[in-house]
Formats: C-alpha cells, structure tokens, sequence
C-alpha cells in the first residue's frame, strides 16, 4: 500500500469538513472536524465541486455550514488507499440539509447533488449502486468525466428521468433498449445531442441538476427519518 499522502484539507470551497461516524459523532449530525488527506489532485476537484454546488444551490438553502464524510484516504485496497476518492454523507445548509441515506424520501435533492458529481468526476456511485453505497456518494478520480453506460451512471439516468421528466423506467441499472429510448426522447426534447459528446454529457447535468434544484422541496427532513441499514457498513469508522 502506498504511503498516506501528506496532503490534506479540512475544509472544501470555504465550508468546513466534519466526519460524522461512531464513535466519533453520529451518521448525520454536525460531525467532529478532522484533517483529511488525500492527493492534491483530489482536494482539487473536490473544491471545484462544492463551490459549483454551493453557488447553485438555491437561495431559500441559505449558506452551506458544513460537509460531512466518512473519509478520504483509508489504509485499505482501492482508490481511498491511494488517496484519489471522497465519501460524501451529507451537506447542513443554515435551512436545509441533504443525507444520502435519506435518497428515497429527498430523491430530488439527491439528484441535484449527484448531477454535479457526475460534472467533476468520472466514478459516482450512489444509493441504488449496492447495499453498501446507500448511505453515501463515493467519488473518485480513477476515471476521466464522460458519458458511460455503467451500472452506476445508469441508475441515475433511469431515476432522473422518470423523476424529472415524467418517464416509466423500471430502475434496474441495466442500460438497455427502454432505457436507450426514454434517454434519446429527452435529449431530443431538452434539443441535446448525443451524450457520447463530453459537452452534451455535461449539458444534460445541468438540466438535471437545475431541474431538481427548482422542484426540491423546502422543509428539512426530521432527524427521525435516517436510520442506518443493517446490511450496510453505516456506522463503521472509515479513516
């Protein structure tokens, strides 16, 4: 395993960054503040992403307060070994506050959220991914952004476009005829071409991202609604 970096950031396009696992704090509390490191290139993207989220994010929000994760870099195989991926729990704004265990109650807020992901890095995977991604965004720089029919980029094209654009797909992550379809009359609808097309990929984003954005309700959800799920990792610590 390659050494931790000794990059780090504590917070992320001005707002600060909490960890909110046990025992350290509680899965979507204020969390505790802590250093976490990574390479460069990722804290890079990461400020990107956050300023573009938080300058997007409507007003009635009010300001972003903190961010909170289950880590960066972690002493294990993969991508957070090598200091290249971000788990995103959950985001307070001073009115409003997203958790990604809440997706199936906040879907719309979820999608605005995972739209702008999707703008700045090449791997997202959320909630219907796998059991063990349902109470987190994982992110990661391992792969360049473009359109790419995986698992993952499709169940969040099959959610957006039934949620926003009144389609009937089944939500199976299989990027088939159905799924071909329902995008292609979308596209044509929104008079955007091939997402193949690295521009027209990121064009479909932001009308995803400002579609949700504009339908997302108002009210905070109750602290009550979030539980974490037994067959996932929820409350382990992670770095």
């Amino acid at each position: 395993m390659p050494p931790r970096p000794s990059h780090f950031f504590e917070a992320l396009a001005g707002v600060p960054v909490h960890y909110d696992r046990p025992p350290v704090a509680d899965y979507g509390s204020r969390g505790k503040p802590r250093r976490f490191h990574c390479l460069p290139a990722l804290s890079r993207r990461l400020d990107a992403l956050f300023t573009e989220l938080f300058g997007r994010a409507p007003t009635r929000f009010g300001p972003a307060e903190v961010i909170l994760t289950a880590g960066a870099y972690v002493n294990r195989p993969g991508q957070h070994g090598l200091g290249k991926a971000f788990d995103l729990d959950g985001i307070h704004w001073e009115q409003r506050r997203f958790l990604a265990l809440e997706q199936p109650r906040d879907t719309l807020l979820y999608l605005a959220v995972q739209s702008i992901c999707h703008k700045h890095f090449g791997v997202v995977l959320g909630y219907n991914y796998n059991a063990a991604h349902q109470d987190h965004l994982h992110i990661d720089i391992s792969r360049d952004v473009r359109f790419r029919p995986t698992k993952s980029v499709t169940f969040f094209l099959q959610e957006a476009l039934n949620a926003l654009f009144d389609q009937a797909l089944e939500i199976d992550g299989e990027y088939g005829d159905n799924t071909e379809a329902a995008l292609r009359a979308v596209l044509t609808r929104l008079d955007i071409g091939s997402i193949r097309q690295p521009g027209n990929w990121i064009a479909l984003l932001d009308r995803i991202g400002d579609a949700a954005f504009e339908l997302t309700p108002d009210q905070v959800l109750s602290t009550e609604t979030h539980r974490p799920l037994r067959s996932t990792p929820a409350l382990e610590m992670r770095a």
